[in-house]
């Protein structure tokens, strides 16, 4: 894997928003080892703050933002594979 601490803050937010819809806000953590002791602390340091307010880390509406809209390209570059290979496969 290859994600950054603004990645694993990313995902905590979006646990704690997922964990205040179902479970009035409780979540449990773990830390799995890492080979990467600089990157391990960072992580870490990021998935606490945010956990720690809704201040925390990232912006969380910035960061759906930017997903939506890569989502969009994403969702354009998968219609354009199925429409190049539709012709080939007819699952497709």
């Amino acid at each position: 894997m290859r994600v950054t601490a603004n990645g694993f803050a990313r995902l905590m937010n979006i646990l704690k928003g997922i964990a205040s819809s179902t479970c009035s806000g409780r979540i449990a953590v773990t830390l799995e080892g890492g080979y990467d002791l600089t990157a391990l602390s960072e992580s870490v340091r990021a998935v606490l703050l945010e956990m720690k307010d809704d201040n925390g880390w990232i912006d969380g509406e910035k960061c759906q933002n930017q997903e939506n809209n890569d989502y969009k390209n994403i969702e354009r570059g998968i219609d354009r594979i199925r429409e190049i290979l539709s012709s080939h496969w007819k699952c497709f």
